[in-house]
């Protein structure tokens, strides 16, 4: 009785290991029921000694591999699993016969930076499993610190007399494990005040050394009058001592501008438009001071956005040039200057 047992123990057991074989061959990529197999070796471009392939970030990398079918039976329906990370440029034919080879192409995308696998399944008709792949272990080369793309020259704008708050991104690779490259940002300068708003740290690489640290800083502008001004933003490092200097060209805006700033009038002729634009949205209102003596100058009503008209017309035929000038004055900063000149007749 206790041999019985030992039996059907021993047979079941045996029974466990098969399956246990069986689902291990299973997986990897061998049926051994239909004898289907599919061996690929790259070729283009040739990998290093230790096996990576060195490219370039940012640029599809052309990639080669000779397909072999070492089963026993044709594998019909051959075809590549594409995915977002590739696309197909040389397919493989529709049948492939025990012992034939074939050549195939795909253009990879290739990792941000540092070393990642790139692996495309190959599948058959009807088959819920691959039967090969297509791999790949790609190298791209990156020396951290570096920006994605340098801070380069700076235009702010700013309207007087107003605070203004303007947001700026740079995106950095650095060593994950390593401090910040950037640790101090500042402006030597009265009329401009620099802030770091945010630093923040993603996944670059796919092996997990690099990480992309986006700066943002606020650039706040303080001017009180109109005018165009130029300064730098200091990027630093205190510990290394390293530092790097952006130009920042600060363009100031008056709250109120008079478009055209000049007009002229050949003797008694007719009269001109002109229109002043409000940059803040609670001047509704502006006064002309100017030479009654010399012009007539009356409100259009007729308002779009944040525009106002004005018709400008002398009031007398002069005898010699004449050269005046209007001031229009809102609530908020300075006026805006118009210069009209009144020509004699020829």
């Amino acid at each position: 009785m206790r041999m019985q047992h030992a039996l059907v123990l021993a047979g079941a057991a045996t029974a466990l290991a098969i399956a246990v074989l069986v689902t291990f061959k299973f997986r990897t990529i061998e049926s051994s029921a239909s004898h289907e197999k599919l061996e690929a070796t790259l070729i283009a471009p040739a990998p290093a000694d230790n096996g990576e392939v060195d490219v370039a970030a940012s640029r599809l990398v052309s990639c080669r591999w000779r397909v072999r079918n070492s089963g026993k039976v044709p594998v019909i329906g051959l075809k590549i699993a594409a995915s977002c990370q590739c696309q197909i440029e040389q397919p493989p034919p529709d049948i492939l016969q025990p012992g034939e080879s074939v050549e195939v192409a795909v253009k990879i995308v290739p990792p941000n930076g540092g070393v990642a696998t790139r692996i495309i399944p190959l599948f058959a008709q009807g088959a819920t499993q691959p039967l090969g792949q297509l791999s790949v272990r790609l190298h791209v080369s990156v020396s951290p610190p570096a920006w994605i793309v340098a801070p380069a020259a700076i235009d702010l704008r700013a309207i007087a007399g107003q605070t203004t708050v303007q947001e700026f991104v740079w995106d950095a690779v650095e060593k994950r494990t390593n401090a910040r490259w950037i640790d101090d940002i500042h402006v030597d300068d009265p009329l401009v005040v620099a802030a770091v708003v945010k630093i923040e740290d993603l996944p670059w690489s796919e092996d997990g050394e690099l990480c992309l640290r986006k700066y943002r800083v606020g650039l706040t502008a303080v001017a009180r009058t109109a005018e165009t001004h130029r300064t730098q933003l200091v990027f630093r490092n205190t510990e290394t001592g390293r530092q790097q200097d952006v130009p920042v060209t600060l363009e100031v805006l008056p709250t109120v501008s008079v478009i055209p700033s000049t007009v002229r009038f050949e003797s008694d002729q007719g009269s001109r438009q002109v229109t002043l634009i409000c940059r803040l949205p609670e001047i509704n209102q502006v006064t002309p001071n100017f030479d009654s003596a010399l012009l007539s100058i009356v409100s259009i009503r007729s308002q779009s956005g944040r525009a106002l008209k004005f018709e400008v017309m002398p009031r007398m035929t002069v005898t010699q040039e004449t050269e005046t000038e209007v001031f229009f004055h809102s609530a908020e900063g300075e006026p805006a200057r118009l210069v009209v000149r009144l020509l004699p007749k020829s």
